[in-house]
């Protein structure tokens, strides 16, 4: 990983699950290190490597210094040109429509909260929540894939007729009748006693939804017609490199997008520990600049819960005061 005046630094194969924190200031060899990283695990028939890097510095050099003979394709994703896309509101389809759309649903409150704690409360969470679950199912019914302009459509007051249709298609399906009651008369109700309370409380959503489908670069990134799950990275131990690319698409933005990928990191994890030992594959993620996601609550329980599940953290960051999290984890 690194070399001193009298011996290289390494770190054990085995040990390497238990993560890697590089905290130092500019200059101080972070990249180079994290680099180190990548280029080992590359080599590892069995990993299957992940960078995230906001800044674009360190997954340019990863992408340059991928050798063509390493047997794996690379997946390298620029959020400020995306050539493919990931949508958080994916259905991979090996369970029940509600298990997944729930599990959905729980992610994408889940990583917006991680980014706007104070501005989106209990309340507002709770048609969030729903409006997602309403756009995967209206979006199964109509055969296509769900948007996210679906869920900012359910959260706009005036919208009755579409709120109608979505009722519907969630009372087509088994276990999502509270779902559809909320569309069909929890919420109407709501908006006729208190019309103003209610409008601003579907408001604060509805701005975040807004805010991530207004530009240009990510509308086509959560939309792209070349799709590829996650998990289909993972299983074929090949490469994902993002370039969150903070000065194309804005730093909320860009934090949003990361947490949206980290959470569907959570869901493959989730899936690989119910599978024999032997056949779950090694899943390295190196995170340059980590601060702008080591406050989420998700990714510090990630690094915490996941260690049997193949996961290898290995984060660079300059201070030690740049963490902080709300998890239960300290």
């Amino acid at each position: 990983m690194l070399r001193a005046e009298n011996a290289e630094v390494l770190i054990h194969p085995s040990d390497r699950k238990y993560g890697a924190l590089l905290v130092g200031g500019q200059g101080t060899g972070k990249t180079s290190a994290l680099l180190s990283f990548y280029l080992n695990d590359i080599e590892d028939p069995e990993a299957a490597p992940i960078v995230i890097d906001p800044k674009s510095e360190l997954s340019r050099i990863c992408l340059r210094m991928t050798p063509p003979t390493s047997g794996k394709r690379v997946w390298f994703l620029d959020l400020g040109h995306p050539a493919f896309g990931m949508s958080p509101l994916r259905l991979i389809g090996d369970r029940p429509l509600a298990i997944e759309a729930a599990q959905i649903a729980e992610n994408v409150v889940a990583a917006l909260l991680d980014i706007n704690e104070n501005q989106i409360y209990q309340s507002s969470r709770r048609y969030l929540y729903h409006a997602v679950i309403g756009a995967i199912a209206i979006a199964n019914k109509q055969s296509r894939r769900p948007r996210l302009e679906d869920v900012y459509t359910l959260l706009r007051p005036a919208k009755e007729e579409f709120r109608n249709a979505v009722a519907e298609a969630c009372a087509d399906q088994p276990d999502l009748d509270q779902t559809a009651e909320f569309f069909r008369s929890e919420l109407p109700d709501d908006l006729r006693m208190a019309t103003s309370r209610v409008a601003e409380r579907l408001d604060a959503p509805r701005n975040k939804i807004s805010g991530l489908t207004g530009v240009p670069p990510l509308r086509r990134f959560f939309n792209h017609p070349s799709d590829v799950p996650l998990r289909e990275i993972i299983e074929t131990r090949d490469i994902l490199i993002v370039d969150a690319n903070m000065g194309a698409i804005g730093t909320e933005n860009s934090k949003a997008c990361m947490l949206f990928i980290l959470r569907m990191l959570h869901t493959q994890l989730q899936r690989q520990v119910h599978l024999p030992e032997s056949e779950r594959p090694r899943v390295p993620l190196i995170v340059d600049e980590a601060h702008y996601l080591a406050g989420g609550e998700n990714v510090v329980d990630q690094i915490a819960t996941h260690r049997a599940d193949g996961l290898e953290p290995a984060f660079g960051l300059q201070y030690f005061a740049q963490l902080g999290s709300a998890s239960e984890h300290q």
